[in-house]
């Protein structure tokens, strides 16, 4: 046995190094032809016209007054070049950046050398890392992919103002997009069939590919598959750049596996720490006060002692039932008609609530889910207020990041009913908490510490103190007489007063609380002809002709941001750099090592197929499985009984896979080009009906983990195993993901298992 997994071992090994070595000839060549286009992506139909040209069609998006002409590429350096964009940009010639970070993302979004991943705080300036090589580029494409309706309409706005030219992708007009600088795009347009068609007919004019808000990879894919599909982006030899504000240092490889960049990925990470933040925990007793007067309450005490005039507020809430009641509270309590903003209520009526409430017409306050916490950029908000925690305290970073935009000292309020107890989320060795809902908890329910301690540690890896930054605004901790908050734990204790009369009509019934109810806004930004048109094996790639592997370095690589003396010039042509070629051919050799896993997969799986999985691992024999039949039970009668019959159903409760991507009752994975021949496609077929590969991977680990002799050299061959590895222990390897070349650990498990009995 040992043997041959050896041999099989060294195999990988050696195809491994005959594909890089392949990859780095192939990039050597292209690079030596000048203008040398990029790598085709997958052809477009056969039906699609020849490319447009710009005479065909009028740019409707382009700007009123001409651009001025940017100067010649050879004659400047990168870094020149961006503080040249950006004074153009902002039409100031003394203009500068905010800070270095902010200058590095440019100038290595300008020069086109390398994908990255830039995390700055919320108003940093992220958007100028797309919006300024538009101005440097003229001739060539950016593809920016935004999450969110409303911060999409913002984006395509701002860049509009700035004279880019921009233009929101549609499906039903694609063809006729053959435009010049930014093209804004929904997620969901992203996995079109017209999105392939457009791409190819643009080819070798999109030099980029930018995704906004790109922590909601990790957070938002269980409720919206189509994050899984951008993984797939990775194919295209362009530049990528992955944008946020709020990524975790501790998450950095779980985003690189998310999105099958390598980890060698550079990092600019930025502080993230807001001095001009105030930062409040206020703590109520449910029995005794309710929420929505309380709500109402500080709202009314933060117009009269806090804001500035002519500022706004806001309140997050989690779920749509919770709306109207708070609205109606506040509507109460400030005499004008409180706005909101909810999943259920229609696109239209949406935008125009937020457009009126952003442009000061009623009342202060606007009252959401958060479908708005990725989607406000004004410098109007002066005060946030988080009702509870908020699907964990990334989501409440992104809600404390609408204050204080401009600049201006800000409030923001976590409320929380006092009955709350600090639960501690317990995880496993190789468990992550993605969501970060144990900071959450720790920051609601702490009492002694500077708040800033467990933001800063979660965010950027180094904790700070509100003392330990110099002008910052102190939270309630450091300066429990801040007069904001004195006022507000007076109101805590206030008996509940009488409501008063209503003025208006009481609004329809509210819709149900929908806990996904934070995605809405991305869906009304999806024309007829895309949700139609939505290719569900869009970037299901096929098999290359390589059968290699690659495996990924266990660390990522954070890009000094020391003052700028670079003196690269700028790009030439559209061609893509070295760098950005080698992580193309990772992402092959990836796909090429994952296809080649799920052939294993699907050999073992056509011959276990309605046949008892123990039976066949402990005793090699098909032994047809059927209702009476009993794993472990009925496989070892009459070889003296089975001593770990019970507890694997347990155990297989504790598997975390994503949804969507792997099947929940097998444990296979879902794509086309992945998923077991006899598996039906998730998608087609009722989710509580049969499922003729159930518990095939449970059962088959916990076969493995109570075989002695497999176990043994399962630890031998695979790291993190060890003997006498508890059941959690294990359960947490299961979930985790080595890298992009990779399945689940659990599933990798049960492939080697089969090859190693194969070759037996």
């Amino acid at each position: 046995m040992e043997s041959a997994v050896s041999r099989l071992k060294a195999e990988m090994d050696a195809s491994v190094k005959r594909a890089v070595a392949e990859g780095i000839a192939e990039a050597l060549t292209r690079l030596q032809v000048p203008h040398a286009q990029p790598p085709p992506p997958p052809p477009p139909v056969d039906h699609a016209p020849p490319p447009l040209q710009d005479e065909d069609f009028p740019m409707q998006d382009a700007p009123s007054q001409p651009l001025a002409p940017p100067p010649p590429p050879s004659s400047q350096s990168v870094s020149t070049a961006a503080l040249a964009c950006l004074r153009q940009f902002y039409n100031d010639p003394e203009a500068e950046f905010k800070t270095e970070d902010q200058r590095r993302l440019c100038e290595l979004a300008i020069e086109r050398k390398s994908n990255f991943v830039g995390v700055l705080p919320t108003g940093g300036g992220k958007s100028l890392t797309f919006m300024l090589p538009a101005l440097q580029e003229p001739d060539s494409l950016t593809i920016v992919i935004v999450p969110n309706r409303a911060l999409l309409d913002d984006l395509l706005k701002r860049a509009k103002d700035a004279g880019i030219p921009a233009c929101k992708w549609l499906a039903k007009d694609h063809r006729k997009m053959n435009l010049h600088g930014l093209v804004f795009m929904a997620l969901e347009s992203v996995a079109s069939l017209a999105f392939k068609e457009w791409y190819a007919l643009q080819e070798g004019r999109v030099v980029r590919v930018v995704l906004d808000e790109c922590h909601q990879v990790l957070t938002a894919a269980g409720e919206r598959p189509k994050f899984e599909k951008l993984s797939g982006l990775a194919q295209y030899p362009v530049q990528h750049l992955f944008l946020t504000a709020t990524l975790p240092v501790r998450l950095r490889i779980a985003f690189c596996n998310a999105v099958a960049m390598p980890r060698t990925t550079p990092f600019v990470h930025s502080s993230t720490n807001r001095l001009n933040h105030h930062y409040l925990v206020l703590r109520y007793d449910p029995f005794k006060k309710n929420r929505s007067p309380l709500i109402a309450g500080l709202c009314h005490l933060a117009e009269t002692t806090f804001m500035r005039p002519g500022s706004i507020g806001v309140v997050f809430v989690s779920g749509q039932r919770d709306v109207p009641d708070v609205a109606n509270a506040i509507t109460k309590v400030t005499n004008a008609e409180c706005h909101i903003s909810h999943g259920g209520m229609d696109g239209s009526e949406r935008s125009k609530n937020q457009d009126e409430w952003l442009s000061g017409i009623g009342s202060r306050w606007m009252v959401s889910t958060t479908g708005l916490i990725h989607g406000i950029d004004s410098p109007l908000v002066d005060v946030a207020i988080l009702d509870g925690i908020i699907y964990g305290l990334l989501n409440g970073a992104q809600g404390f990041g609408r204050t204080g935009r401009a600049g201006q000292p800000s409030l923001n309020i976590q409320l929380a009913p006092s009955n709350t107890t600090y639960m501690p989320v317990v995880l496993g060795r190789f468990e992550e908490d993605i969501s970060c809902s144990g900071e959450a908890q720790a920051y609601v329910c702490n009492t002694t510490e500077c708040r800033r301690i467990i933001l800063s540690t979660l965010m950027d890896d180094s904790p700070v103190t509100c003392l330990d930054l110099p002008g910052a605004l102190l939270c309630d901790i450091c300066d429990p007489l801040l007069p904001f908050n004195v006022a507000a734990c007076e109101l805590m204790v206030k008996p509940n007063a009488p409501p008063p009369p209503r003025a208006a009509p009481p609004p329809p019934p509210p819709p149900a609380n929908n806990d996904e109810d934070m995605y809405w806004n991305e869906i009304d930004d999806i024309d007829d002809a895309t949700l139609q048109d939505i290719d569900t094996t869009m970037l299901d790639i096929p098999p290359p002709t390589s059968t290699t592997t690659s495996s990924a370095p266990a660390t990522t690589t954070t890009v000094s941001t020391a003052p700028s003396t670079s003196t690269s010039s700028l790009p030439t042509s559209n061609a893509p750099s070295m760098s950005i070629q080698m992580d193309v051919a990772l992402y092959h050799q990836g796909q090429t090592s994952l296809f080649n896993r799920s052939r294993a997969l699907n050999t073992l799986a056509t011959l276990l197929f309605k046949n008892c999985f123990i039976c066949w691992a402990q005793h090699g024999k098909l032994v047809p499985k059927t209702k009476s039949h009993q794993p472990f039970i009925d496989c070892y009668k009459g070889h003296g009984g089975c001593r770990y019959a019970y507890g694997w159903m347990a155990f297989k409760r504790l598997f975390k896979l994503p949804r969507y991507k792997y099947c929940f009752k097998c444990g296979c994975p879902q794509s086309d080009a992945h998923r077991p021949e006899c598996h039906p496609q998730m998608e087609r077929y009722n989710a509580g009906g049969p499922c003729l590969l159930e518990d095939l991977v449970a059962v088959l680990l916990w076969h493995i983990h109570h075989t002695p002799a497999v176990w043994s050299l399962a630890c031998q061959t695979h790291d993190g195993l060890f003997e006498g590895m508890s059941v959690d222990e294990f359960a947490g390897w299961v979930n985790q993901v080595e890298g992009v070349d990779r399945f689940y650990n659990g599933l990798e498990l049960v492939i080697w298992f089969w090859l190693l009995k194969n070759d037996a």
